[in-house]
C-alpha cells in the first residue's frame, strides 16, 4: 500500500487538481491526503469528481474543507473515527 500527503493551497484551481490527480495515478497511490486545500463546501463536488476511482473523506470546518483524504476503495477500506479542524 502506498500512502502520501500533499500540502497545497489553491486546490480550487483545475490545473492544481490535475497535477495532484496525475501524481496519484502515475504512482499507484492508494491513500493520499491533501492538506489545507481551502475548498469551500459548495465546490467540493467539483474537486472530488475529478478523482474518478477514488472515494474521499473530508473534515468540514466553517464551510471549508481543510483536509481531504482520497482513497482507492478497491485496495483500502477507510472509515473516519474522529473529525476535527486539524485532523481526521
Amino acid at each position: 500500500m502506498i500512502i502520501c500527503s500533499w500540502n497545497t493551497r489553491g486546490f480550487n484551481n483545475p490545473l492544481r487538481i490535475k497535477e495532484v490527480h496525475d501524481f496519484a495515478l502515475s504512482n499507484n497511490i492508494d491513500v493520499f491526503s491533501v492538506l489545507e486545500p481551502r475548498v469551500r463546501l459548495p465546490n467540493i463536488d467539483k474537486v472530488t469528481k475529478c478523482f474518478r476511482g477514488y472515494d474521499f473523506i473530508t473534515n468540514e470546518v466553517d464551510g471549508m474543507s481543510r483536509i481531504i483524504v482520497f482513497y482507492n476503495p478497491v485496495t483500502v477500506s477507510l472509515h473516519s473515527i474522529q473529525k476535527r479542524d486539524q485532523l481526521i
